[in-house]
């Protein structure tokens, strides 16, 4: 009784798991956003399309422009994002802002418009990938201001 309607409604939900999964990204391909979009974006109430909000996206123009300009890393931090490096690190690494969506494992190229052009992108993934691998984290409190 109990115990193979256990096993039913097991199978039935697993069905239902892969169904919506499937669906989820059969919309993220369509470019329809599946997930909350990053900051510089907005997602259109109609379409369900992601679109460059107005004044979010001049402000990852000026994180990317600066960076990749020059400015020190620690020095965008502290412009845009309280000196939380990790925060900019992950801005300035995401590709969504080239208009590549990225949902799981599903990677969609031109999804939406981009923020950032592919130039800009690039100079700045390579001045990232440069950066020191600190990881401060591993040592005791009271050495952390050695690293």
């Amino acid at each position: 009784g109990r115990r193979v309607q256990s096993i039913f409604d097991q199978e039935e939900i697993e069905v239902i798991r892969k169904r919506t999964r499937a669906a989820l990204v059969a919309r993220a391909k369509a470019g329809i956003v599946v997930s909350e979009p990053p900051f510089g974006y907005l997602s259109s109430p109609k379409t369900h399309r992601m679109l460059p909000h107005f004044r979010e996206s001049r402000i990852i123009q000026e994180v990317f422009n600066d960076y990749a300009n020059g400015s020190k890393l620690k020095e965008v931090a502290n412009k845009f994002f309280k000196g939380k490096i990790q925060r900019t690190k992950e801005v300035l690494s995401n590709s969504c802002y080239i208009g590549r969506y990225t949902w799981k494992d599903v990677i969609v190229d031109n999804h939406h418009k981009p923020i950032i052009d592919n130039e800009t992108f690039s100079i700045v993934q390579d001045k990232l990938s440069k950066e020191p691998k600190k990881i401060t984290k591993a040592l005791p409190k009271h050495l952390r201001h050695l690293a």
